[in-house]
């Protein structure tokens, strides 16, 4: 992908660790034959919108990227789990591994990104921890695209204002963060499994 950065690339012994606690979680076959199955994919800069960004007025989006970086991972060609990784000064370590529905969504995105823009230029990585909201910004275009957000609970009074696969312009994505409701995220369970870096 042209919006992955390529330069940052995880350090042998981190990649050596990623491979052998994602296999040995994952499945009780034998390390060795499945650590070349696994394998690390697009990698994105995390842009953390927080309740100050979309409650100010007017709302704003955060003026750089934080020093997290998403990692998208794959086993057998599928993406099965992300990775969430810290730069650690000059290095890059890992902080979880987690297996979710995630990362199957973060690649149905970027399939619809390689049809929307092809140039895949200027694309942020946002990332709303208050409202478990994750989505991608196309920032030529001003456009967002909701990779996940949380359901609707099924006796919640009004739905969720965000909804996995709008697409929004920013003041538009921006202003339905503002607006909705916190109570949503009760029933948002996202079967995972998490992995500490020791």
């Amino acid at each position: 992908m042209a919006f992955a950065d390529p330069t940052q690339h995880l350090p042998d012994d981190e990649l050596k660790s990623l491979s052998e606690r994602l296999s040995r979680c994952l499945s009780g076959a034998p390390l060795e034959n499945k650590i070349e199955k696994v394998g690390l994919g697009e990698s994105f800069a995390i842009w953390q919108i927080d309740p100050l960004h979309f409650h100010s007025t007017p709302p704003f989006l955060p003026t750089a990227a934080s020093r997290l970086w998403h990692y998208q991972i794959f086993l057998d060609r599928k993406p099965i789990a992300h990775a969430l990784v810290y730069q650690a000064d000059s290095q890059l370590k890992i902080y979880n591994v987690t297996a979710s529905l995630l990362a199957e969504r973060v690649d149905q995105a970027i399939e619809w990104i390689d049809k929307y823009d092809k140039d895949n230029t200027g694309i942020n990585f946002l990332v709303v921890p208050s409202r478990l909201v994750y989505a991608f910004r196309l920032v030529q275009s001003d456009v967002v695209y909701v990779i996940s957000a949380p359901a609707t609970p099924q006796r919640a009074p009004t739905p969720n204002l965000l909804g996995t696969q709008m697409v929004l312009s920013t003041n538009e994505f921006l202003l339905r963060l503002r607006l909705s409701k916190s109570d949503h995220l009760e029933s948002h369970c996202e079967e995972r499994i998490e992995f500490q870096n020791e």
